[in-house]
């Protein structure tokens, strides 16, 4: 958790995250929320490759596309932009 936080508090100052370090963390939000028992068939390793697999070719691209996140594709970083934190601001709203 502690480190899910971190990553989240990084990008909310602006600092760059990796995709490695993002998949890594919705691995550990995944297992925490679904456990651990359920994801078995795959290793804890499997399971980030899998997700930083789906980040770089399927959700950041797309993200980037509506200038939620920028993303440099030979960084590989994931940065905020403008509307990065007023879509956050909207999403906690609706819970």
């Amino acid at each position: 958790m502690r480190r899910a936080r971190t990553d989240i508090e990084r990008v909310e100052r602006g600092v760059p995250l990796s995709v490695d370090a993002l998949a890594e963390t919705v691995s550990e939000r995944n297992t925490r929320k679904v456990g651990a028992d359920a994801l078995q068939a795959e290793s804890a390793s499997e399971r980030v490759e899998r997700l930083r697999i789906a980040l770089y070719h399927v959700h950041l691209p797309k993200l980037a596309a509506a200038d939620l996140v920028a993303f440099d594709e030979k960084t590989q970083r994931i940065s905020p932009t403008e509307r990065t934190l007023a879509s956050v601001d909207f999403l906690d709203g609706l819970q």
